[in-house]
Formats: structure tokens, C-alpha cells, sequence
């Protein structure tokens, strides 16, 4: 995978957890076009980025805590 792929597939995870419109990890993956196992490697990278990202499994979405930006390989808080 290239890297504006990558990047682009980091900032639409970012955007669609903001909108708490991710659904299920299962979900989310298959919405993006990837197994969930990537899935779940593009979140670790994300959180070690600086992103306080959970599952609400209540609401059954990913919720940000902070105001986490990322942009072509910048984070921001």
C-alpha cells in the first residue's frame, strides 16, 4: 500500500470515529475494505500517535477522547 493510501485510510478511520458512525470492528473493516486484523493494526498505530480511541461496545462504535488530528503524517492534539 502506497502512502497517500495509508494516510487516507487513517484520516477517514479518524472521521468516521468522530461521527461515531464506525459500527462493529467487523463492520468498520469491511466498510474500508480491510480484515479486521489491519483494522486493529491501523488503531494501535493511531493510539501510539497520540489518539485515545475505545470500542463503546454499548454504542457499538469507536469513540475519540481528544481532539486528535492526523494529516499526510502529522498528528495533532
Amino acid at each position: 500500500m502506497n502512502f497517500l493510501t495509508q494516510m487516507e485510510r487513517y484520516e477517514r478511520i479518524i472521521l468516521l470515529i468522530k461521527r461515531k458512525a464506525t459500527g462493529t470492528p467487523e463492520q468498520l473493516a469491511k466498510r474500508l475494505d480491510i480484515s479486521e486484523s489491519t483494522l486493529y493494526e491501523h488503531i494501535r498505530v493511531l493510539k501510539e500517535r497520540g489518539a485515545q480511541i475505545e470500542y463503546c461496545a454499548c454504542r457499538q462504535t469507536y469513540v475519540l477522547h481528544n481532539d486528535f488530528t492526523i494529516v499526510f503524517g502529522e498528528s495533532y492534539n
